[in-house]
């Protein structure tokens, strides 16, 4: 029994050691904006994004509420478009994992966007700016 548990906790352990391991960052800058309370990655190259691709979004700030935008190459970036999933609760972990659900060709930005409102957006009054910390390629895990 105390043999079985002990296999189980390594390779649990084996298990989320490679999750991380096989985190793809992307290649690009990051920046922010405090006015817009925003924070973005500017992918080095415009990229194609596939349906079921998986992404975890490291988020800064102190934004409880945030959006999730991918902005393609001919996107005006003033218009609320590219928007996955609406609104999201940050979590207490501060990480989002998300899973495309369409194609995303010529993605130039990744974005992440708080304060209390976002384009027609209410994330509440409280809600404060977001950065993106980080953006990674990450496994699906089976649901």
């Amino acid at each position: 029994m105390k043999k079985s548990i002990l296999i189980l906790a390594i390779g649990a352990i084996l298990f989320l050691f490679c999750m991380n391991v096989s985190a793809q960052s992307l290649d690009g800058y990051y920046d922010a904006s405090s006015r817009w309370g925003s924070g973005w990655l500017d992918l080095r190259q415009p990229t194609t994004l596939e349906p079921g691709t998986c992404f975890r979004f490291t988020i800064g700030g102190t934004a409880s509420k945030v959006l999730i935008r991918f902005l393609r190459v001919d996107d005006d970036p003033n218009r609320p478009v590219g928007i996955v999933g609406g609104i999201r609760n940050v979590p207490e972990s501060r990480e989002i994992i998300i899973k495309l659900s369409r194609r995303f060709p010529n993605t130039k930005q990744i974005s992440v966007h708080g304060n209390p409102k976002s384009w027609h957006f209410d994330l509440g009054g409280t809600n404060g700016p977001a950065i993106l910390e980080s953006v990674e390629v990450v496994p699906c895990k089976s649901q």
